[in-house]
C-alpha cells in the first residue's frame, strides 16, 4: 500500500502551488464537532459529579480539566479502530491479505463486511496519487491558450503553472461497468463536504506508478463514498454525484489563497495605538493569583 505523500509534485518538478486535497477541503468548518465536543464534555462532568455530594475544590478542578479533554479522548479511542480498519481494508485491496490474516475479531468481521458492500467490485489499487495542475495568467485568470504559450496571448504576462495533490482511497469499476472513485471513511457522520473531496480527485490525474491509469481515469462517473459504522462493523456505500462539485472546485482553491495570503499575518503594523500592559486576571480560591500576561504591543497587534 503506498504511503500517502506530504509534499506533491507537478511535471515541471516544482510543488504544487496550491497544497493538497486536504488543504482545500479544510477551508470548511466542521459545526459539527462542536455540539458533539460539549455532549462529550458534559458526560465526562455527570461522571465526575454526583448529586447530593460535597467535592473539595481540588478536586472539582481536576474534575473539570479532565473532563475539558474528554472529547479528545473519545476521538482517540474511537478512531484507533476506525483507523486500523481503515488501513486492512487498503491492504486487501492491494491485495497483500485476506479476513484469516487478521487476527483480531472486531477487524476481521469489519473487513469481511467491507467484502460484502463492495462485492462484485474490480479495484484497481488503493491510495492513488493523483496531480491537477494547468496555467495561469500573471494577472489571475485560468489559461486556456495554444499549448507551449509562455505568455498570456491577451496580456503578454508570464504563465504560471499551478495545482494541487492528492492520495484516493482507490479507484475501482462496479459490476454494471462503471468507474468510480470510492472513498473510505470511518468518522461518525458523512459530511457534504466529502462529495467535493472525491470531485478534486477526480479532477486531478494519477501519477506514478498509477499513471497508466489515466485513460479510465478519465471514464469516472460519480464516487461512492462507503462509510464504516466503528459500533456495527458495517459499512454503507453512498451515491455521490461528484460532476455537479466541479463548478465549485476555483472558489474552493480561492479560498484557500484567501487563507494561505491573509490568516499567515499574525501581527499587523499598526504604530498609532498604545501597547496593552496587561491581560484581565483572576482568581482561584486557596490558589495563588497567576502573574499578570503581557500582550505584544499595539503596533503588532494583528486586527485580522
Amino acid at each position: 500500500m503506498a504511503k500517502k505523500r506530504d509534499i506533491y509534485v507537478m511535471s515541471n518538478g516544482q510543488p504544487v502551488t496550491e497544497g493538497s486535497v486536504s488543504e482545500l477541503c479544510g477551508v470548511l468548518d466542521k459545526p459539527a464537532l462542536v455540539p458533539w465536543a460539549a455532549k462529550k464534555t458534559v458526560e465526562a462532568v455527570a461522571e465526575y459529579w454526583k448529586p447530593g455530594t460535597a467535592y473539595e475544590q481540588q478536586y472539582i478542578e481536576l474534575a473539570l480539566q479532565e473532563s475539558k479533554n474528554a472529547h479528545r479522548r473519545a476521538k482517540d479511542t474511537a478512531g484507533d479502530i476506525g483507523t486500523r480498519v481503515h488501513k486492512i481494508v487498503g491492504m486487501y485491496v492491494d491485495g497483500q491479505l485476506k479476513p484469516e490474516d487478521v487476527p483480531d475479531d472486531r477487524e476481521r468481521r469489519g473487513l469481511e463486511n467491507f467484502m460484502k458492500a463492495t462485492a462484485g467490485w474490480k479495484w484497481f489499487g488503493s491510495e492513488v496519487v493523483v496531480v491537477n495542475e494547468w496555467l495561469e495568467c500573471g494577472c489571475g485568470v485560468h489559461y486556456k491558450g495554444r499549448e507551449g504559450d509562455i505568455e498570456c496571448m491577451f496580456c503578454g504576462k508570464p504563465l504560471r503553472m499551478c495545482g494541487y495533490g492528492g492520495t484516493t482511497d482507490g479507484f475501482a469499476q462496479l459490476p454494471s461497468g462503471m468507474y468510480v472513485l470510492p472513498d473510505n471513511k470511518t468518522s461518525n457522520s458523512v459530511q457534504a463536504v466529502y462529495s467535493m473531496q472525491c470531485a478534486l480527485y477526480a479532477k486531478a490525474k494519477p501519477i506514478g506508478e498509477y499513471a497508466h491509469l489515466i485513460p479510465l481515469w478519465e471514464k469516472i462517473e460519480e464516487a461512492r463514498i462507503i462509510h464504516f459504522d466503528k459500533e456495527l462493523l458495517t459499512w454503507e456505500v453512498l451515491e455521490r454525484d461528484i460532476k455537479a462539485q466541479f463548478p465549485f472546485i476555483p472558489h474552493f482553491i480561492g479560498c484557500r489563497r484567501w487563507k494561505k495570503k491573509f490568516e499567515q499575518q499574525s501581527y499587523s503594523t499598526y504604530g498609532d495605538r498604545k501597547p496593552v500592559e496587561t491581560a484581565t486576571t483572576f482568581s482561584i480560591p486557596s490558589q495563588a493569583t497567576p502573574e499578570p500576561v503581557a500582550r505584544p504591543p499595539a503596533k503588532q497587534v494583528w486586527l485580522g
